[in-house]
Protein backbone atom coordinates (compact mmCIF):
# COMPACT_ATOMS: atom_id res chain seq x y z
CA UNK A 1 0.00 0.00 0.00
CA UNK A 2 1.42 3.36 -1.06
CA UNK A 3 1.12 5.88 1.79
CA UNK A 4 3.15 8.54 -0.01
CA UNK A 5 1.68 11.80 -1.26
CA UNK A 6 3.11 11.22 -4.72
CA UNK A 7 1.11 8.92 -6.96
CA UNK A 8 4.28 8.34 -8.99
CA UNK A 9 6.16 6.58 -6.17
CA UNK A 10 6.91 2.93 -6.91
CA UNK A 11 9.33 1.61 -4.28
CA UNK A 12 12.47 2.23 -2.24
CA UNK A 13 15.65 0.51 -3.43
CA UNK A 14 18.32 -0.52 -0.93
CA UNK A 15 21.56 -0.85 -2.91
CA UNK A 16 22.88 -3.45 -0.44
CA UNK A 17 20.00 -5.78 -1.39
CA UNK A 18 20.46 -7.62 -4.69
CA UNK A 19 16.71 -8.28 -4.91
CA UNK A 20 15.92 -4.56 -4.77
CA UNK A 21 18.46 -3.79 -7.49
CA UNK A 22 16.95 -6.57 -9.62
CA UNK A 23 13.44 -5.09 -9.12
CA UNK A 24 14.74 -1.68 -10.22
CA UNK A 25 16.10 -3.20 -13.43
CA UNK A 26 12.72 -4.87 -14.05
CA UNK A 27 10.96 -1.50 -13.61
CA UNK A 28 13.38 0.19 -16.02
CA UNK A 29 12.87 -2.59 -18.59
CA UNK A 30 9.06 -2.39 -18.23
CA UNK A 31 9.09 1.39 -18.78
CA UNK A 32 11.29 0.89 -21.84
CA UNK A 33 8.84 -1.65 -23.29
CA UNK A 34 5.86 0.63 -22.60
CA UNK A 35 7.64 3.54 -24.29
CA UNK A 36 8.18 1.51 -27.48
CA UNK A 37 4.51 0.71 -27.95
CA UNK A 38 2.80 3.81 -26.66
CA UNK A 39 2.34 7.44 -27.72
CA UNK A 40 2.97 8.57 -24.13
CA UNK A 41 6.54 8.37 -22.89
CA UNK A 42 7.57 7.66 -19.30
CA UNK A 43 10.83 7.83 -17.37
CA UNK A 44 12.22 6.44 -14.13
CA UNK A 45 13.59 8.92 -11.61
CA UNK A 46 15.70 7.94 -8.61
CA UNK A 47 15.81 10.24 -5.59
CA UNK A 48 18.81 9.46 -3.38
CA UNK A 49 18.32 8.97 0.35
CA UNK A 50 20.88 8.83 3.13
CA UNK A 51 23.09 11.02 5.33
CA UNK A 52 23.67 14.40 3.69
CA UNK A 53 25.87 16.50 5.97
CA UNK A 54 28.82 14.10 6.12
CA UNK A 55 28.77 13.57 2.35
CA UNK A 56 28.62 17.31 1.60
CA UNK A 57 31.59 17.99 3.87
CA UNK A 58 33.57 15.10 2.32
CA UNK A 59 32.92 16.68 -1.11
CA UNK A 60 34.37 19.97 0.16
CA UNK A 61 31.01 21.73 0.28
CA UNK A 62 29.04 23.47 3.02
CA UNK A 63 27.29 21.08 5.41
CA UNK A 64 23.83 22.03 4.11
CA UNK A 65 24.74 21.74 0.41
CA UNK A 66 22.80 18.51 -0.12
CA UNK A 67 19.64 19.52 1.78
CA UNK A 68 17.44 19.56 -1.31
CA UNK A 69 18.94 16.51 -3.04
CA UNK A 70 21.54 13.80 -2.49
CA UNK A 71 23.69 12.64 -5.42
CA UNK A 72 23.10 8.97 -6.18
CA UNK A 73 26.80 8.20 -5.72
CA UNK A 74 26.30 8.97 -1.99
CA UNK A 75 22.87 7.36 -1.55
CA UNK A 76 22.36 4.26 0.58
CA UNK A 77 18.81 3.91 -0.70
CA UNK A 78 16.77 5.58 -3.43
CA UNK A 79 13.09 6.20 -3.89
CA UNK A 80 11.91 5.17 -7.36
CA UNK A 81 9.35 7.29 -9.21
CA UNK A 82 7.85 6.86 -12.69
CA UNK A 83 6.79 10.07 -14.45
CA UNK A 84 5.22 10.86 -17.80
CA UNK A 85 7.42 12.91 -20.12
CA UNK A 86 5.91 16.20 -21.17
Amino acid sequence: MNTRKSKNYVMTVDYACAGDVFELEKIRKAVSIVNKGNGKKYYVKLQGRGPRTIKAISDGLKPRAYDSYLPLRHAYTSDVYVYERK
